[in-house]
């Protein structure tokens, strides 16, 4: 089903959600939220932060080119060895990294989107009520539009 180009950073930032949601039961993941979150009851936890929208004038009279950037971080914590949930963090980053990319209009949301970043690393995060060390990886999607700014009638008339 194709949409109309959108400027929204919530309306993207949820596409990327709902891409995930969409692959939720095959990949493994046992939760899915909008937004960073302070605990993470269980894992591997994936959380859709929206973080910014720059827009540049790309053509008369009032077009303009929007860059819109979500993250998409993994909270990964078994019990088990280190090495194993480092590698179990990887391998579903990568394949998430993969989900998004399958589509890179999301139906015409978008002319283009990618993953440009995939960071690995560690975040302490609560777990009923001690803090935590989870293995975590944060994937930035960026995702380009073009769409027409309202203009008022007489805008740029003589």
């Amino acid at each position: 089903m194709s949409v109309a180009p959108t400027d929204s950073l919530y309306t993207f930032t949820k596409a990327i959600q709902a891409i995930i949601a969409g692959v939720q039961e095959v990949r493994g993941i046992a939760d899915i939220f909008y937004g960073d979150q302070q605990q993470i009851p269980r894992t591997p936890t994936v959380c859709v932060i929206a973080d910014k929208k720059t827009r540049t004038l790309e053509g008369m009279p009032r077009r303009v080119l929007n860059t819109i950037t979500c993250f998409v971080i993994i909270y990964h914590s078994k019990i088990q060895d280190i090495q194993l949930n480092s590698a179990e963090a990887d391998q579903l980053a990568e394949a998430i990294e993969a989900d998004i990319h399958a589509d890179p209009i999301m139906g015409g949301l978008v002319i283009h989107s990618m993953v440009t970043d995939v960071e690995a690393g560690q975040l302490s995060r609560m777990v009923n009520t001690s803090q935590t060390q989870f293995r975590s990886t944060r994937l930035t999607v960026e995702g380009i539009s073009k769409t027409m700014l309202p203009m008022n009638p007489g805008y740029n008339q003589p």
